[in-house]
């Protein structure tokens, strides 16, 4: 009879998501997971066939943590609260916002995300800000405030800006709070797109 193998299937992932979560893909390995626990390798893979089980379950945790801070809620405005949720998930963990938006684990992430994004619009149905909208016009304002969240996210990320507890310096004099910027762009891309689509019906 084999030995039994040391570790569970749930030390083995904590293990993985503990390594990602500070040093980002390039330190995962079976061999880097062994050494985080303490043991050889062979029972990291008599519990996971292959590495690419590891990796999902890892961009599973990680989307996981990223809902906890897009539904956190800060201000009480549950659009403007999603939107500071993403920025300071790409700003606090940043290993793992590079680790759900890189080239081979996007399309990954595009899957499992796909509820996530129906859950906020079922928080978003009473949305005062929404109401009388057609259900096109609401989705096309969220994608569009999303692309310019993602955005901001990835620029802090990549240190693009200095962020302290104040908030972004936009230049020497001057910071903005992130909650300001999401909240300007969100009531932006509504007014807007909203005048758009009258204008767009007005010329018909």
């Amino acid at each position: 009879m084999p030995p039994k193998a040391q570790f569970s299937r749930e030390r083995i992932l904590d293990a993985a998501f503990t390594l990602v979560r500070r040093d980002g893909w390039g330190g995962l390995s079976a061999r880097s997971i062994a050494k985080e626990l303490g043991a050889s390798t062979g029972p990291i893979y008599a519990y996971l066939s292959s590495m690419t089980d590891i990796e999902e379950a890892v961009v599973e945790r990680a989307l996981a943590l990223f809902i906890s801070y897009i539904t956190a809620r800060q201000t009480g405005d549950a659009w403007i609260d999603s939107g500071i949720g993403y920025v300071r998930f790409a700003q606090e963990e940043q290993q793992l916002f590079r680790c759900i938006n890189d080239e081979k684990h996007a399309p990954m992430q595009r899957r499992l995300s796909r509820k996530i994004w129906e859950r906020l619009g079922q928080d978003l149905v009473e949305y005062p800000m929404f109401k009388g909208m057609e259900p096109g016009l609401v989705n096309g304002i969220r994608i569009a405030r999303w692309i310019l969240a993602h955005g901001l996210a990835s620029l802090l990320n990549n240190g693009w800006f200095e962020v302290d507890s104040e908030g972004i310096s936009i230049n020497e004099n001057k910071q903005v709070s992130i909650e300001t910027l999401i909240r300007t762009f969100s009531q932006a891309l509504c007014k807007g797109m909203t005048v758009e689509t009258v204008s767009d019906e007005s010329d018909r």
